[in-house]
């Protein structure tokens, strides 16, 4: 991961993607360390690669879904999938090899009940297809899954709000604070001890408080989501620390005093001052199967599973219990060029 990623950010350059020049500071993170898009969403790489793609004659087949994986007559060599399709199952045959691009299970409640069933009941901004189909299909042909209880909760403004109004992208520039004012975690933490110390705080409410040259520069597509929000009861906004207090209801010196004892390590300084409520949700699932240097899936043994390669979320033993932010586009873009580059051989 670490070897092959600023090449894997060279090449989706080369592809046309274009990047801000200066390292972004993304939740989650300790440094800055991550690049975003000039567009700001993930968009930009799927009309990117799918261009790619489609210059170089790709067949993608849509609506198509991939029931097992099929195995050699003479050996335990991957040489395939069975894939149901708008017209019915159908067989697709692999002559070099199956990369595994499928992603987790955050989408997935029974499988989530079955191996997170703490996280069963929270609200998920996992994309609808995250359902862990190839995680059963790679374990029915001996694979290794691990880590499967293992899951990444951020905070979100709603359990079933789909757009993020969230004001806490920059960890050095905003506080989490309960419904009493006071602060209750590092920000700068990973995500895994953040969602923690949230789920083992004992509170009722949760809010992200940040001042207006905060707001000014979050990117234009999230600040849409933070004015929505402001008509949604989800976000309020106070000339004074303790005008915002008043409309959180919660006690006004106890934010005061927490706000000065850090508003210049956070940079709280310019009014006005906004809060987002926060209620934290599945992310992302970090377990899945396992997976060596060349991004082959193993076996039970720790075995290559020939014919079998993985990347991105569908992976388990690359981020372990806390994943750093910013590594989940970048463990699908290494691990997928690593899996291309060693399959082709």
């Amino acid at each position: 991961m670490a070897e092959n990623s600023r090449d894997s950010l060279e090449w989706l350059k080369k592809l046309g993607i274009r990047f801000l020049p200066t390292p972004y500071h993304v939740y989650g993170g300790k440094y800055p360390r991550s690049f975003l898009t000039e567009t700001g969403n993930g968009r930009i790489y799927i009309q990117v690669l799918a261009e790619a793609c489609l210059s170089k004659r790709v067949q993608v087949s849509t609506n198509s879904r991939v029931i097992s994986l099929i195995k050699g007559n003479e050996d335990n060599r991957i040489v395939g999938v069975i894939a149901q399709g708008p017209e019915g199952p159908s067989t697709v045959f692999a002559r070099k090899g199956i990369v595994l691009a499928s992603g987790g299970f955050g989408a997935n409640s029974s499988k989530l009940r079955e191996m997170v069933p703490w996280a069963a009941d929270l609200g998920t901004d996992s994309n609808p297809g995250a359902t862990g189909d190839l995680h059963d299909a790679v374990y029915a042909v001996g694979g290794k899954l691990t880590n499967m209880h293992f899951v990444e909760c951020v905070p979100g403004s709603s359990a079933h709000e789909n757009n993020p109004v969230r004001l806490d992208y920059n960890p050095r520039k905003f506080i989490f604070v309960n419904e009493n004012g006071k602060r209750f975690v590092n920000e700068e933490l990973p995500r895994g001890k953040i969602s923690e110390a949230y789920f083992n705080g004992g509170f009722k409410r949760c809010y992200s408080i940040v001042d207006n040259q905060t707001v000014q520069e979050i990117q234009l597509n999230r600040k849409k989501n933070v004015y929505k929000g402001l008509y949604k009861n989800m976000v309020w906004r106070g000339n004074t620390v303790e005008e915002l207090a008043r409309k959180l209801n919660i006690p006004e010196e106890n934010l005061f005093q927490t706000i000065q004892e850090c508003q210049f390590d956070k940079q709280i300084l310019t009014p006005p001052f906004w809060a987002a409520n926060v209620v934290f949700k599945i992310h992302l699932t970090l377990g899945g199967v396992e997976i060596n240097e060349k991004a082959q899936v193993l076996d039970e043994l720790g075995k290559p599973i020939t014919g079998l390669w993985a990347c991105g979320q569908v992976i388990g033993n690359l981020h372990g219990k806390y994943r750093l932010g910013g590594n989940g586009i970048n463990c699908a873009v290494v691990f997928g060029r690593l899996a291309a580059k060693n399959l082709t051989q």
